[in-house]
């Protein structure tokens, strides 16, 4: 999605941006020749390193802002939405009040008013899932899997009635949880980025005093060799680069579309699953396969007992888990069947529970399971006490899965800040060699 920020730039507009960006570049190029004592070609080549990264950096800046703009938009009417179905439990009512929170042309706007119109007049729906097709509008522009569960949620909501006040306060509780992650998370993104301009400004005022160090009574300037000026000119384009590559790794989409799986990972993680399962295979394999189901059920299952934690306030356990098979798929799908057909053989045993994703060893999943089985045996009164330790309980588990995500998509990024320094002292030994190579011809002359 492309967000317009001001007013549209004409052709003649646009090149005068550019011819602007470019004379700041060609500005800086020349205060850095001048710091260097850089040749014309060295400080040409500069130059073209600086007019591509320039653009690219822009870009990312501008991308930046877009992302969290979206993120910021999509937040307020779920949350919007969510407030408003509570209190009039009418969901074209519910997106009224949303159309109204936001101002006339802003994007998400015309999303929500042309799935009200389909809402109240039902254009285009052929399967007659009205409400379905309705947000599918919204959806296709906004990649967030919990915008599609908020979606479900209340297209069942519509269909099967019912009170539903403490299920949406469970989903406003994980939106706000939600949102204080995210907004933790682009905070580290935005200080890895600044430590990285800051520790290239450093690594650059490094480079300038190997030169300015050099005495002058021995007569000669390093600066006048070849070797200084390449690599010079390489450092300064090297440190570009870092600037560069930060900025681009770290601008994406701020939403948690990352957890909307396509069908070559469900297949592969899929084929891992079954290579688990075998006990005839390759340890080695098995335990890699061990690693990646693990991590993938990790993400995953928070999620699935949140919505068998909605699904639980009108509905039985086993009803609940039937109706979550629908939104599952590839490996996950096929163990809830898993489960389902042993609890139709044994719907008060244990051990269907317990069984569930066994070989993966995880804690959290096996108290989940337990805690789902004495809700299924004592009844959802009686166990209000046990629902509640489950949504505080999943909360923690989708909190470590988030952040192991998140720390996931950084590893290493954090690491970068060393880099420019790391640089600056293999030019400062560069330098070093070279002023010594210069101080032995001298020498050697003089003899």
């Amino acid at each position: 999605m492309t967000i317009q920020w001001g007013i549209k730039m004409g052709k003649g507009d646009y090149v005068r941006k550019i011819v602007a960006w470019e004379l700041v570049c060609l500005v800086g190029v020349v205060l850095l020749s001048f710091l260097y004592h850089l040749w014309f070609l060295s400080g040409a080549v500069l130059f073209v390193a600086a007019s591509l990264v320039q653009p690219r950096v822009r870009r990312s800046i501008r991308q930046a802002k877009e992302d969290e703009y979206e993120y910021n938009q999509l937040t307020i009417y779920m949350e919007q939405l969510l407030c408003s179905y509570k209190r009039n439990g009418s969901l074209v009512e519910s997106m009224t009040d949303c159309l109204s929170v936001f101002e006339k042309g802003e994007p998400i706007g015309k999303h929500i008013e042309k799935a009200l119109y389909i809402l109240q007049t039902g254009e285009g729906v052929e399967d007659g899932e009205i409400v379905a097709n309705a947000f599918a509008t919204i959806e296709k522009h906004y990649n967030s899997k919990r915008l599609r569960m908020l979606h479900e949620f209340l297209n069942q909501a519509e269909q099967m009635g019912g009170k539903r006040e403490q299920a949406i306060d469970i989903l406003l509780e994980d939106l706000q949880l939600w949102k204080r992650r995210t907004t933790l998370y682009q905070k580290k993104k935005k200080y890895i980025r600044v430590d990285t301009v800051i520790a290239v400004v450093f690594a650059c005022c490094m480079c300038i005093l190997s030169r300015l160090l050099v005495p002058k009574e021995l007569g000669f300037d390093i600066a006048d060799t070849m070797l200084y000026q390449v690599v010079t000119t390489a450092v300064l384009c090297g440190l570009l680069s870092i600037v560069h590559f930060v900025w681009k790794k770290l601008t994406g989409s701020w939403l948690d579309g990352q957890l909307l799986q396509n069908q070559e990972t469900i297949q592969r993680v899929k084929r891992n699953y079954k290579l688990l399962c075998n006990e005839q295979r390759n340890p080695i394999k098995k335990h890699l396969a061990y690693k990646i189901c693990r991590r993938q059920v990790e993400t995953e299952y928070p999620y699935w007992l949140l919505s068998i934690t909605l699904l639980l306030q009108t509905e039985s356990v086993y009803c609940a888990m039937e109706q979550s098979v629908n939104r599952k798929c590839g490996m996950f799908a096929d163990e809830v069947r898993s489960l389902l057909d042993k609890l139709y053989d044994a719907p008060n045993q244990l051990y269907p529970y317990t069984e569930f994703f066994q070989q993966l060893e995880i804690s959290e999943v096996q108290t989940g399971m337990k805690i789902l089985y004495s809700v299924n045996q004592n009844g959802y009164e009686e166990s209000k006490r046990q629902l509640d330790f489950i949504i505080s309980q999943n909360n923690v588990l989708m909190d470590r899965a988030e952040n192991n995500r998140y720390e996931n998509q950084t590893a290493g990024l954090s690491l970068l800040k060393h880099l420019p320094m790391l640089i600056a002292c293999v030019k400062m030994v560069a330098d070093l060699v070279n002023l010594l190579a210069l101080t032995m011809g001298t020498l050697g002359q003089m003899a």
